[in-house]
């Protein structure tokens, strides 16, 4: 079975892992986890003026590689056969299509339960998930963080 676990690297990543764990080992899943990196609005124009320098950018893209690299070590250290992956685009597009691309069976997302006001004004990930995927989907509740 290949399953692909999509983190936000935020603390609640921890309950996404954890599900990770215990689904690979009871069915010796290939993990695949996937972090998505949402890109940078492109703004040209002669007002512009860059809020985050390409620097401070390209070490937060490298702490995030080194951030999802210790989660796929954590997970060998315990016996589960874990990938990284990082793609940068649209949350729920990306997590979709790449679990198309590594032929994936189950989807692992985490919820963070921000309510039904934030849900409907700013939609959410894992509903996004929900909606559009064709494959099973295990969403983990991530409560009080």
């Amino acid at each position: 079975m290949k399953l692909l676990a999509a983190v936000d690297l935020s603390r609640a990543s921890s309950y996404v892992i954890e599900a990770v764990h215990r689904v690979a080992m009871a069915t010796d899943a290939e993990v695949y986890l996937l972090h998505v990196i949402i890109p940078l609005p492109s703004i040209a124009g002669p007002e512009f003026n860059p809020v985050t320098e390409p620097r401070e950018v390209s070490e937060r893209y490298l702490d995030e590689q080194e951030q999802l690299a210790g989660m796929v070590k954590q997970l060998v250290d315990i016996g589960v056969n874990a990938t990284a992956l990082i793609v940068q685009g649209d949350p729920v597009k990306t997590i979709l299509s790449e679990a198309r691309r590594v032929d994936a069976e189950l989807i692992v997302a985490g919820s963070h339960g921000h309510g039904l006001l934030f849900d409907a004004l700013l939609g959410s990930v894992s509903a996004g998930i929900l909606r559009r995927s064709t494959l099973p989907v295990l969403i983990v509740p991530v409560r009080g963080l």
